[in-house]
């Protein structure tokens, strides 16, 4: 579309430019100004360097000073902590000993333990420990001393005085009188026994006794122990339910103490030490490093108290400070600093070069439109894109002059309202003869005197271009819904109808404006069905409407009654909330008529059947399938089968009971087979042909179809056709083993010849005076050698005997590897006599049959054999047989490249007595033919590209014999033994 450009409104004003190109002297006085400020810069930079010297001095002073500073912080900080970690420590033990001695002294003597100690309390297990001995190791006194490094034995210490239980350390020395036994009096004190002999042992009973006054913990004084080591030791009072069964002595080793809870960091940084309140050394983290004791810092430890002190002393370091190191740096950095100052000054003055040019690149490249507009619309500059889409000669123009006519109003209205910003502004302009769309964002520069206008637009066209598809397509929708056969409703969930189609209309009669907006009743419900229609809508409402749909009446507006069907879904909105309900409506009048024409036609059907010579029933749901004798059934799950359907014949042998049914299908795994199969039902004395096909009943139920038809009177005539085919397919057995007589005898006289070598050699030299006598290795060999061959031979021997022994004919589930293996056997005996190729080309993951395996190889052996007697005397003679799947069928492909069968004897190869070998009978490939028939395969030939024939055969897969493979080829394998012995 190109509507005529009319001219804006108003006169512009005159001698605005034309658009100018961007200017390149902002650029060069840039790049002036930039060598100016460079001068100047280099000039002062003299006087920097005097000021730098001087500020340098009091700045390495300073610099001292603030770590010094930090050096003092930082020891009070780090002394803190050390503080709180180690008290931290001293509660938690304390928190575990309070939660795990009760255990020890509340279930009676203590219990041998291993040998590291001499005596332990039984824990009780606790409830949910996963432990395999009743309780956790932290529950036990071991392993209470194994979770804390800092412990070093543990004493578990009646109320009367009796120790109990004493635990060490591995690796602790603290006396060999620290055991258990009973208390004595020494004066009027009592004495903690295996404790008298440690010194300063008043202290230690003062607080035991202290621990029993108060129940609360309480630490000995330092104490040092036989071994040199300084401890402290926790008085634990042990309370259970409000009693005071005893106390819990732990010694805490105070150097471990420092060692386990300090980190590495800290003591690499400080030494820590524990000294008493005489300044008397305890405990220290070792080091060899050099200390500065005029910093060192202490806090008192509580606990454990008893006048403790933890000290820190900082390590003097080695390396020099920071104000040396800032010493040796200053004379090179202020030699250095004034050829960086000078270059980061040019590198300053082109960087702001370099982001101007940018600046003026991205101004001038950008695809987006730049442009600057007065006031009043005049145009003062725009970048390339604006040139391309107004043009170069803009001179008296305004910016509204090359808007589309019909938006030029709004452009203008945005321009003469007052605001600081525009946008985005949609409006078409000229580009190129035709016109654009272009969404601008237009931003108003109150600190400029003019009051500028900048302005940024890109092309939004092929957006527009999209919603006019969009709406196009919504248009197109509509179209949809108002030209289908169905009709549409919506109601939201109060009922109300809020849309009809233009179909449903012409279903009821009713135009759109009498429907929409109405409450039930609805005007087309039929005032005597009103509760049912209400029912449907309540049941609607509730979400209740079933998939199948609604069957219903209408009235239409010219008072005819119709039958229709509704379909009930949700309706979503773009929020994934549900608005109300869709129905789809349609009229099903004329099928329903139909419906009954065809239920009139079914009762003149069973009229037909109720007429045959043959027992029909159908019976739904289909009973399960009834196993072979000996078989377990499998308990049926669903609903018990109900016999639906029988006729007069059915009624007759066995009234209207399921049970003539279900007697009939007895004896034969039931599926879906047409086919037939013999049963005898001995009730009636009959002999009768049932075949059974699954259907859908008028209800649309499944159910099972059954036909049986009376063969008692053909049974005899059946047995002597089966046994005369039975005679005819053993008599082709044998005349192929005749043909293939004398290639069988080339196959046997091999291992026949190697046997009589190996036995006539091993004789020679097993005799006296042997120039090459030989040890029994050697005869070993030798007899291993002649009992292979003899095994090829038998093996030769047993395929011939098991494929003309005669045999009552059998299906059973088997595999193609089961009949490509014999049969290939027996083929390529004649195949290497006649220097014949065999190329074989199976499918992988090939479905399982149902077939008589003697049967299949003996037509797969007839073809086989056929191809090669079709090559014999060829040179380079090539056989291929490929077997793939087809569907619901495996199909076996023999092709030869021999001359080949003329197109008027392809279809008389099946026929008896029709051969084109001069000494063959012609009964072959009739036999297979109807093998392959009675397995519901078929055979046919073809013509091999470039040259050949190609014979095709297709047996049917057993889908339902595969799960029953493995326990059928166990039994087949045990009675081949049984036939072999």
């Amino acid at each position: 579309m190109t509507p005529a450009d009319t001219p804006a409104p108003g006169t512009p004003e005159p001698g605005p430019p034309a658009i100018r190109p961007p200017r390149t002297q902002p650029r060069e006085a840039g790049i002036s100004a930039g060598w100016q400020a460079w001068r100047f810069l280099g000039i002062a930079h003299a006087g920097g360097l005097v000021i730098f010297i001087v500020m340098m001095a009091g700045f390495l002073w300073y610099v001292s000073h603030i770590e010094k500073q930090e050096q003092r912080a930082a020891l009070l900080r780090d002394t803190d902590w050390a503080q709180q970690s180690l008290k931290l420590s001293l509660r938690e033990l304390q928190e575990h000993l309070a939660r795990v001695a009760p255990l020890w002294l509340g279930d009676g003597p203590p219990a041998p333990q291993q040998a590291a100690t001499r005596g332990m309390p039984r824990v009780p297990r606790p409830a949910g420990s996963d432990h395999p001995s009743g309780s956790s190791p932290s529950q036990t006194p071991a392993g209470f001393l194994a979770i804390d490094d800092q412990t070093r034995y543990l004493a578990l210490i009646s109320t009367s005085g009796q120790v109990r239980t004493v635990i060490t350390a591995p690796g602790v020395l603290v006396g060999q009188r620290l055991e258990a036994g009973e208390p004595r009096q020494d004066g009027a004190v009592e004495v903690l026994p295996g404790f008298e002999s440690t010194p300063d042992d008043a202290p230690r009973r003062l607080a035991w006794r202290a621990s029993i006054h108060t129940w609360k913990p309480h630490y000995s004084p330092p104490l040092m122990v036989p071994g040199g080591e300084v401890m402290t030791e926790l008085y634990l009072p042990v309370i259970q339910e409000r009693h005071l069964v005893g106390v819990a002595v732990v010694g805490i080793g105070l150097e471990a103490l420092l060692q386990a809870v300090l980190p590495e960091n800290l003591r690499q940084r400080y030494r820590f030490a524990l000294v008493d309140g005489n300044g008397r050394l305890l405990a220290s983290t070792s080091s060899v490093h050099r200390i500065d004791a005029s910093t060192a810092h202490m806090l008192p430890l509580d606990p454990p108290g008893n006048g403790l002190m933890l000290r820190a002393i900082p390590y003097a370091g080695d390396t020099p400070g920071l104000a040396e190191r800032l010493t040796q740096l200053g004379l090179f950095t202020l030699a250095t600093i004034s050829v960086l100052s000078l270059i980061l000054l040019w590198r300053s003055a082109h960087d702001r070069l370099r982001v101007e040019s940018e600046r003026d690149r991205l101004f001038e490249l950008s695809q987006d439109v730049f442009c600057t507009i007065r006031p009043d619309g005049t145009l003062v500059r725009g970048n390339p894109a604006f040139v391309e889409y107004f043009g170069k000669d803009l001179a008296n123009t305004r910016f509204w002059d090359h808007v589309y006519p019909e938006d030029r109003l709004d452009v203008i209205e945005a321009f003469t309202t007052p605001q600081e910003r525009i946008g985005p502004l949609e409006c078409r302009v000229r580009f190129r003869n035709a016109w654009r769309w272009l969404s601008w964002s237009i931003s108003v520069d109150t600190r400029s005197p003019e009051s500028l206008y900048y302005a940024v637009a890109h092309d939004i066209t092929g957006r527009k271009l999209v919603e006019q598809a969009l709406t196009t397509e919504a248009t197109f929708r509509r179209a949809i819904e108002d030209s289908i056969s169905t009709g549409l409703r919506v109601i939201d969930n109060d009922g109300r109808i809020t849309y009809v189609n233009r179909a449903l209309c012409q279903i009821l009669g009713y135009p759109a404006e009498e429907l929409v907006g109405q409450l039930p009743p609805y005007p087309y419900w039929i005032p005597e069905e009103y509760d049912l229609n209400m029912a449907h809508l309540n049941m609607t409402i509730a979400g209740g409407a079933p998939p199948s749909g609604i069957q219903t009446r209408a009235r239409r507006k010219d008072g005819r009654i119709i039958d229709v069907r509704l379909y009930l879904s949700p309706l979503i909105d773009d929020q994934g909330q549900q608005a109300g309900w869709m129905a789809s409506a349609t009229d099903i009048t004329e099928p329903n008529r139909i419906r009954a024409e065809l239920e009139a036609a079914h009762e003149r059907f069973n009229t037909v059947l109720n007429q045959l010579d043959a027992a029909v029933s159908v019976v739904s749901p289909p009973p399960p399938a009834v196993p072979l004798a000996g078989a377990a059934q499998a308990p049926s799950t669903g609903p018990e089968p109900t016999l639906m359907f029988c006729n007069y014949h059915y009624h007759r042998l066995f009234g209207d009971d399921i049970n003539g049914h279900l007697a009939l299908l007895r004896g034969w795994p039931v599926a879906d087979s047409w086919v037939g199969e013999e049963v005898y039902i001995a009730d009636v004395d009959r002999w009768f042909e049932v075949r059974t096909q699954q259907i859908r009943w008028v209800d649309g139920q499944v159910a099972q179809l059954l036909v049986a038809t009376d063969i008692t009177a053909l049974r005899p005539i059946r047995e002597r056709q089966r046994q005369q085919e039975e005679q005819l397919q053993q008599t082709s057995r044998l005349v192929t083993m005749g043909e293939m007589a004398s290639s069988i005898a080339h196959e046997l006289n091999q291992p026949l010849a190697a046997i009589s070598n190996y036995a006539t050699g091993l004789i020679r030299r097993m005799q006296p005076g042997s120039p090459a006598p030989v040890d029994n290795a050697r005869i070993a060999e030798t007899l291993d050698k002649i009992a292979r061959q003899a095994q090829r031979a038998a093996s030769v021997i047993q395929r011939v005997r098991d494929f003309v022994r005669r045999q009552t004919a059998e299906q059973r589930d088997i595999s193609v590897d089961e009949i490509l293996t014999e049969a290939l056997a027996l083929a390529e005996i004649a195949a290497k006599r006649y220097g014949v190729a065999i190329t074989i080309d199976v499918a992988p993951d090939l479905p399982r049959l149902s077939a008589d395996r003697i049967l299949i190889e003996q037509v797969l052996l007839n073809l086989l054999k056929n191809a090669i007697d079709a090559m014999r005397g060829q040179n380079h003679a090539a056989l291929t047989l490929r077997v793939n799947t087809t569907g619901e069928s495996v199909v076996f492909s023999v092709a030869d490249q021999g001359p080949g069968i003329a197109d008027e004897m392809k279809h008389r190869v099946f026929e008896p007595f029709f051969t084109t070998k001069n000494e063959g009978m012609g009964m072959g490939l009739n036999i297979c033919r109807t093998i392959i028939e009675s397995h519901a395969g078929r055979l046919w030939v073809e013509d091999n590209k470039p040259r050949g024939t190609v014979f095709r055969f297709t047996l049917p897969v057993n889908r339902e014999g595969a799960a029953d493979a493995e326990g059928t080829k166990e039994a087949e394998n045990a009675g081949d033994t049984g036939r072999a012995g």
